[in-house]
């Protein structure tokens, strides 16, 4: 009786556990809601208006493969979906609902390992050349969607 009881608490904890990856990945299957605010310095913001240029906000949404994942995997792990935006000559801030998340992907990443990356670069339609030298976001969903994402830009080469 002792044994019996013993190993029905034992599929209890097996089952929380895998209750607690399942419940992680159904949170990742919903991509969060979150906001970026690009700014430019001044040089940087008075150059990307003289050549009538725009600032694109680029977002990849990727995770970490599992085992069913190995044969799907991208530079940036599994990839679980991008966007992009294009704000005007002075950057400003753009909100992103997930639009591009491909939630069936996520059945192969491990769970806990969603992420979302923020690249900011110019769109090169007054310039062929990137002007824009911008920090980048890496971070969890709960990351992103704690507290506006903050992007500075600079002219390459401004110091």
């Amino acid at each position: 009786m002792r044994s019996a009881r013993l190993a029905a608490a034992a599929l209890a904890v097996a089952m929380l556990g895998l209750s607690a990856a399942h419940a992680q990945q159904g949170a990742e299957a919903v991509p969060p809601k979150y906001s970026v605010v690009v700014t430019l310095s001044a040089k940087a913001a008075a150059k990307m208006t003289a050549t009538k240029e725009q600032t694109v906000v680029d977002v990849t949404y990727s995770g970490d493969p599992n085992a069913a994942g190995k044969k799907k995997v991208t530079e940036f792990g599994i990839l679980l979906g991008e966007e992009q935006v294009k704000l005007g000559p002075t950057g400003g801030t753009v909100a992103f609902v997930g639009k591009g998340f491909k939630p069936a992907e996520v059945k192969f990443i491990k769970p806990g390992s969603a992420k979302v990356l923020v690249n900011v670069f110019s769109a090169r339609l007054g310039n062929e050349d990137n002007l824009l030298d911008c920090g980048l976001f890496e971070g969890s969903f709960a990351e992103a969607a704690a507290k506006p994402v903050a992007i500075a830009c600079k002219l390459i080469g401004e110091p």
